[in-house]
């Protein structure tokens, strides 16, 4: 049970596998990562402003947006730790 409590964590309120334990996407062309980036910042921001206009019409109503925000978030932060590792090798 200790080994299960282990392999999670908590990402914005949900328990998800630790990403340390994921096996490692190599980057190897940082262009996809950006374009991965741009694509998701895209959706993160038309997310939101469906979020907003889910909050004013139907307020109670309003999980589905959270949760695909919410999701759209997690994954950019991926693509953000990707591009951080290349840029780390970079530097060197």
């Amino acid at each position: 049970d200790d080994d299960e409590k282990d392999e999670v964590v908590a990402v914005f309120g949900e328990y998800v596998e630790d990403p340390l334990l994921a096996p490692e996407d190599d980057c190897a062309d940082p262009r996809v990562v950006r374009d991965e980036m741009s694509r998701l910042n895209k959706e993160i921001i038309h997310g939101f402003v469906k979020l907003v206009r889910d909050l004013v019409n139907k307020p109670v109503e309003n999980k589905k947006s959270r949760d695909e925000l919410s999701h759209n978030i997690f994954l950019l932060v991926q693509e953000c730790n990707k591009f951080r590792e290349h840029q780390a090798r970079e530097t060197f």
